[in-house]
């Protein structure tokens, strides 16, 4: 009898010492989950958005610069970006490396200020880049 009561105590022990990384395991299968129903969500949505938004490309130019918008197709998402060019040369002087999401975005057009690149979202807000020397700073308002 002394010898089952030893079996039973090392079975339960081994089974205490199991529970947390069982409970772990099952934490980390759950978020998983809920990370991937989330992201197909997403892409049927932003699919679905993306489909009946239209964004009009622009090619403007001002003191001599070209600003040239064009949108990309990612992971199944339409984004827009700009660049601004020289206007004779047509050499990039500034590729933006930001993309933004073509149902957010109501435009790319220049800014009030002297170089500066205006993009407006749907919701109000509104995102410059303006020309520091240079470089060119982003500022968001």
């Amino acid at each position: 009898m002394n010898k089952k009561s030893k079996v039973v105590k090392t079975y339960g022990a081994v089974h205490k010492r199991r529970l947390p990384v069982i409970l772990a395991v099952a934490v980390i299968l759950v978020a998983a989950g809920i990370i991937i129903g989330m992201n197909i969500y997403d892409e049927y949505h932003t699919y679905r958005s993306s489909e009946a938004t239209e964004f009009e490309t622009t090619a403007e130019e001002k003191n001599g610069l070209l600003l040239t918008s064009e949108t990309k197709m990612l992971l199944g998402k339409v984004y827009a970006g700009f660049t601004v060019r020289d206007a004779e040369s047509g050499e990039p002087i500034y590729q933006c490396p930001d993309l933004y999401l073509v149902r957010d975005l109501a435009s790319i057009s220049w800014g009030a200020e002297e170089e500066s690149v205006l993009l407006t979202q749907k919701d109000g807000s509104s995102v410059i880049y303006v020309r520091a020397g240079d470089r060119w700073e982003k500022e968001s308002r």
